[in-house]
């Protein structure tokens, strides 16, 4: 049997931007999924807009995600994402 997988939706309300997720059980994202999901909610270089409230709570899991590290490195992974922020 397999098991369900969650999907989020992430939003930003100052671009008017959203990104669904489907984490690994255990609430883990890749590296590589993360930095997409940023792009996807925020495409403009040098925008400030994740460090601003304008961006709304929609984006808050994103921004609070925990890095997971390579054993041998200090290579990111993984993001663990918080299902309450």
């Amino acid at each position: 049997m397999r098991a369900s997988v969650k999907t989020m939706t992430l939003r930003n309300d100052f671009h008017g931007t959203e990104v669904r997720l489907r984490p690994r059980p255990g609430g883990t994202i890749s590296a590589a999924t993360h930095r997409r999901a940023r792009r996807a909610l925020c495409p403009h270089e040098g925008c400030r807009c994740f460090s601003s409230s304008a961006s709304g709570e929609g984006v808050l899991p994103l921004l609070h995600a925990q890095p997971i590290y390579d054993g041998q490195s200090s290579r990111v992974v993984a993001y663990w994402l918080p299902e309450e922020v």
